[in-house]
């Protein structure tokens, strides 16, 4: 080099493209839905492919991805970016739990003041279970059988700090 010529460099710090999803986690009911949003870093366009249990979801390329799941189990989901450099970044890993709905007989809330006495409390509660027992044994006869086996019997109180209680069979 001489004295009649500079050389010049500069340099310019790229971030190495990276991108993570929300939610990471979530448990839905089957019929439910989660949308996913991803945010990626760089200065570049992104492109978006989504992956399903470690295969590409089909036509699943945009920013967001709304998953309706088909059934009840585990699921894993991520997406990979890839920018207009072709640099490429793939998010960690999110599970998704799908629970099936509990099935379960009508609720019948019923709520009692505190200023209802407890003899009134019970005389609800013995009404309506005697409801539920006379829904059960009619059903019984219509069906022409003695016996029934349940999976479970559910009746939840709910306590309302100001209003009393709530029975729910």
């Amino acid at each position: 080099m001489d004295s009649d010529h500079e050389l010049k460099a500069f340099f310019e710090y790229v971030p190495p493209l990276s991108v993570s999803i929300e939610p990471s986690s979530a448990t839905i009911d089957l019929g439910d839905s989660v949308l996913f949003n991803p945010t990626a870093s760089g200065e570049y366009r992104h492109s978006y492919q989504w992956y399903l249990n470690g295969n590409p979801v089909p036509g699943a390329n945009s920013s967001t991805w709304n998953f309706n799941p088909a059934s009840s189990r585990i699921y894993y989901i991520y997406v990979a970016v890839t920018d207009s450099e072709h640099n490429t970044a793939q998010s960690s890993t999110a599970r998704v739990i799908v629970r099936t709905p509990t099935v379960g007989g009508p609720v019948f809330p019923v709520k009692i003041s505190k200023s209802d006495s407890p003899l009134l409390s019970n005389a609800v509660f013995l009404v309506f279970s005697s409801i539920f027992l006379a829904m059960i044994f009619y059903s019984l006869k219509k069906a022409g059988k003695d016996e029934i086996k349940l999976p479970f019997l559910c009746i939840r109180l709910k306590y309302y700090k100001d209003e009393g209680v709530s029975f729910l069979l």
